[in-house]
């Protein structure tokens, strides 16, 4: 009942703002255009004034971090790295993957690709469970661990 009447409002405020036309909000460069919470004078492409934004910005962030986050492992991420884990072994693998993100295929360049263990297993230093990957990538492989586990082990099958 709550979300349909949040949802109503939003309708509402939208419904009652000129900008807003056939379902999208419609921009004329010329004109001027008012913030739609405070009413202060923007530029064409925004909807509200810097100030409105981030008031409405933290109002509707949520936060789940630690037990609350869908993400949380148990705290895996805090663990130590063994002694192993050296600067010469990660140069090994991003030079036995020609420094090239073995899943998109990004080639490193300025900022080095990022070395990441298959298995989730920070003391695994076999180098058929380590991947060069470039941010982007590693940062996908945070979430549905046994997903990426599946398909980077394929690409390290495939190519060593």
């Amino acid at each position: 009942m709550l979300f349909l009447q949040c949802t109503k409002r939003r309708v509402q405020k939208k419904n009652k703002n000129p900008r807003f036309q056939h379902g999208k909000f419609v921009y004329d460069k010329d004109k001027s255009y008012l913030c739609i919470n405070c009413g202060c004078k923007i530029d064409f492409r925004a909807q509200r004034c810097q100030s409105c934004s981030t008031k409405h910005r933290h109002k509707t962030e949520h936060f789940a971090v630690g037990l609350l986050s869908g993400r949380w492992q148990g705290g895996k991420s805090f663990e130590i790295y063994p002694s192993d884990w050296t600067y010469t072994l990660k140069e090994t693998i991003r030079n036995r993957d020609r420094r090239i993100c073995r899943r998109c295929g990004t080639k490193e360049k300025g900022k080095k690709l990022h070395v990441h263990h298959i298995d989730y297993n920070k003391r695994n230093f076999q180098t058929n469970n380590l991947i060069s990957l470039c941010v982007t990538c590693h940062v996908k492989t945070n979430d549905n661990r046994d997903y990426w586990y599946n398909i980077l082990s394929k690409i390290i099958g495939k190519n060593i």
